[in-house]
């Protein structure tokens, strides 16, 4: 019988042969090159983080799903001066006289409008007979001062 350096074969067996004390090879963690972070959904994202895990590219984490909703809001809240559907009041700057104007344009576009109409003396259209902006009619028909720079949006129609 052969002889062993440290304890008998039966020892030997336990200690070297043992699949509970058996020493696994320590994995090797990837060299990942990129890593990305993706929103989680059900569906898709344990196909793509497989796809995009092979060669040990890209290292996949994933993402609340509130992530997801942040990054699909499309639409941003405009200012308040490009906002359409608008009520606005356009107030005299010498008589208590208030005009009250609704758009479903911007009203930046709308105030322009009204001081094209004031500026050149067009307030008024003689071959329809119809005022085109009420606000620059009374200036010019009564000499008084529109506040221009200061319309009060009433509401968000």
């Amino acid at each position: 019988m052969a002889s062993l350096h440290k304890g008998s074969p039966r020892l030997w067996k336990r200690r070297f042969l043992n699949p509970s004390r058996r020493q696994t090879p320590s994995r090797q963690t990837p060299n990942y090159s990129l890593s990305i972070s993706l929103p989680y959904h059900p569906s898709i994202s344990k196909p793509l983080k497989k796809i995009l895990s092979q060669d040990d590219i890209f290292k996949v984490t994933h993402t609340s799903s509130t992530t997801l909703r942040n990054l699909t809001k499309t639409k941003a809240t405009p200012p308040p001066d490009l906002t359409p559907h608008t009520i606005y009041e356009i107030s005299c700057l010498d008589c208590s006289s208030t005009y009250n104007g609704q758009t479903y344009r911007p009203l930046i576009h709308r105030m322009k409008e009204h001081e094209r109409c004031h500026r050149p003396n067009n307030a008024y259209d003689e071959t329809l007979e119809k005022v085109k902006s009420a606000p620059a009619y009374h200036s010019l028909t009564t000499g008084r001062r529109i506040t221009w720079n200061d319309i009060q949006r009433a509401m968000r129609v």
